[in-house]
């Protein structure tokens, strides 16, 4: 962690280092040494969060950022060798890194080609229940909770419908199915591409909140309606 540290601030950056990616790479390693490596700007087009996905699950590497908390097109990986040529072991976590981020790029331009709503149809053959039907089913059902829940709440109904309508939606896209940690946060940025109101797209992922204990909640009306409505479905 202080070779990362150190490398990362060198640079002027600040390195991301979750605990669970910090214990794995300290397992994996026995003579760890910190490798500054980049990568193309141009992938940076892609959400932070799938570069971040790609590189921390993928790769083992450590993402880093700038000081405002913008990602950079940099990475700290953790050599297993003191090699006497550093720049080939950069070279070889660089080239690695370049065809995972390649596809990336393509299905987050893959998905784009339709509008979020339009995957609702393909959750029709996604079975949720041999006896509840399917996930298009469970989206009807917890369309009509969320807006009696949202009424309660004094929240926009209209809005709590179509943000249950959309919620599963990116479970059928290509990014989700590579990177099943990311939905929501993909519906998220999917119904923002498609003009949907700003409310329903930050509903889309806050409805999957708390994860777990102690995470933090929805941050919005329409949010919490949607999780509780959500959970009282299932």
């Amino acid at each position: 962690a202080d070779q990362v540290r150190l490398l990362a601030r060198e640079q002027g950056f600040l390195p991301e280092i979750p605990d669970a990616l910090l214990d794995e790479v300290t397992a994996l390693v026995e003579s760890p040494r910190a490798v500054l490596g980049t990568f193309d700007e141009a992938f940076l087009e892609v959400p932070a969060e799938v570069l971040i996905e790609t590189m921390q699950k993928n790769q083992k590497y450590f993402p880093v950022r700038d000081q405002h908390g913008a990602l950079q097109a940099k990475f700290v990986a953790i050599a297993n060798i003191d090699s006497l040529d550093p720049s080939q072991v950069r070279k070889g976590n660089e080239r690695v890194i370049r065809p995972r981020f390649a596809d990336a790029k393509f299905f987050w331009e893959q998905d784009q080609r339709r509008p979020l709503a339009d995957y609702f149809v393909n959750l029709e053959s996604v079975v949720y229940q041999d006896q509840l039907g399917s996930v298009a089913d469970r989206c009807r059902r917890v369309e009509r909770l969320a807006g009696e829940v949202a009424a309660l709440m004094g929240e926009e109904t209209l809005l709590a419908r179509r943000a249950a309508l959309l919620s599963k939606c990116d479970l059928v896209t290509a990014m989700v199915g590579e990177f099943p940690s990311l939905q929501g946060t993909m519906g998220r940025y999917y119904a923002g591409l498609a003009h949907e109101d700003p409310v329903v797209c930050q509903a889309i992922e806050e409805h999957y909140l708390p994860r777990y204990s102690g995470d933090v909640l929805p941050g919005t009306g329409v949010g919490r309606a949607l999780a509780l409505a959500d959970r009282l479905d299932l």
